[in-house]
């Protein structure tokens, strides 16, 4: 699936604006569900990521979305356990907002890196039972295993690299450091 660039220059009127944002919505969507995620999850994600102001309700969610109750509430839910949303509430009001969870990219990256160090440890148990009644070491489970340890030590690298650049952004860390 293509997805078009569309860049809105400042003083663009307010229908190419919005068409531009649905555009956003709908390609953040679809790039979720290539990666085997639900699409609505996608659409949700990227909605939250450029709305205004950056938390809003079920309700507002369904109506900005054009989605059902339950799939807000189940892509919700499904959002928050990947750490990529957050329950929000704001002080005097009694309705539950979403958001995008802080932190959340860098608990996409450890996620990420968890699963490549569980294929690992599982290609390596594979190995172990191979080599316990074949004569020969298995090259297809070698090749896999060889592949997540390259993977884990990649995946560490990024996460420490974003995790440093954030922080940069924060004035927390000089760059380079």
């Amino acid at each position: 699936m293509a997805i078009v660039d569309v860049d809105v220059e400042p003083g663009v009127d307010v229908e190419t604006r919005e068409e531009a944002r649905l555009r956003f919505v709908e390609d953040f969507g679809l790039l979720f569900e290539e990666a085997g995620a639900p699409r609505m999850a996608g659409r949700m994600l990227a909605y939250l990521l450029i709305c205004d102001p950056p938390y809003q309700t079920a309700g507002q969610l369904t109506t900005a979305l054009s989605a059902s109750k339950a799939s807000i509430s189940t892509m919700g839910r499904y959002l928050t356990q990947l750490g990529l949303a957050e329950r929000y509430s704001r002080p005097g009001d009694r309705r539950d907002y979403l958001r995008v969870g802080q932190g959340s990219w860098s608990m996409l990256l450890r996620v990420r890196l968890t699963q490549a160090q569980a294929m690992r440890r599982l290609a390596e148990r594979g190995l172990t039972l191979t080599r316990r009644t074949r004569p020969l070491p298995s090259e297809p489970l070698e090749d896999l295993r060889d592949l997540y340890v390259a993977i884990e030590a990649h995946w560490q690298e990024i996460t420490h690299d974003y995790e440093r650049l954030v922080a940069a952004r924060h004035g927390l860390v000089a760059v380079g450091g």
